[in-house]
């Protein structure tokens, strides 16, 4: 999306960036080690480093990172289908606008299996504001992410967790 829009220092990380990220080590748990905004370090072992903020005028001060979401397992993004022929979600470059395409998909049993070879990737939309432990599961075309995943909670409308990768660990 910032390439799309031509926002040359965002949309990586990596020097000359304003990356906001968190550090974690147990992805069932959730602890936040470390919070960096801008490319700064904010939150250092759970300490908000104040002086960083003494601006108050900033309006995105109070958009520091908020996850109240359950506890999230790998059994809890399992995306059971009753076919191998699945709807998938064909992201286009540099468009808001998706396809809705029906391929068939990788299963073990009725459990999907991200296909590298394919671009055929799981998504999902986890709620994060009450601990509802909502999660919506699909299959994402066009991210091309070889390892790994892709998070972000700027989701219009609800800015849930939306989360695309290889696999559910």
């Amino acid at each position: 999306a910032a390439e799309c829009f031509d926002l040359k220092t965002l949309g990586a990380i990596a020097p000359g960036y304003q990356a906001d990220f968190f550090l974690t080590d147990d992805l069932t748990k959730l602890p936040i080690h470390e919070v960096f905004y801008k490319g700064t370090l904010v939150v250092q072992s759970g300490q908000l480093e104040d002086h960083l903020f003494a601006d108050h005028s900033n309006p995105y001060t109070c958009c520091l990172p908020n996850l109240n979401a359950q506890p999230l397992h790998p059994r809890s993004l399992e995306l059971l289908l009753p076919s191998s022929q699945a709807h998938v979600i064909e992201i286009i470059p540099n468009s808001l606008v998706t396809n809705d395409l029906v391929e068939k998909v990788d299963r073990q049993g009725e459990r999907f299996i991200p296909s590298i070879e394919k671009d055929q990737l799981k998504i999902a939309v986890i709620e994060r504001h009450h601990q509802t432990g909502n999660i919506g599961l699909g299959i994402v075309k066009g991210f091309q992410l070889k390892q790994g995943a892709i998070a972000t909670t700027i989701a219009h409308d609800s800015h849930n967790l939306v989360v695309g990768g290889t696999n559910d660990e």
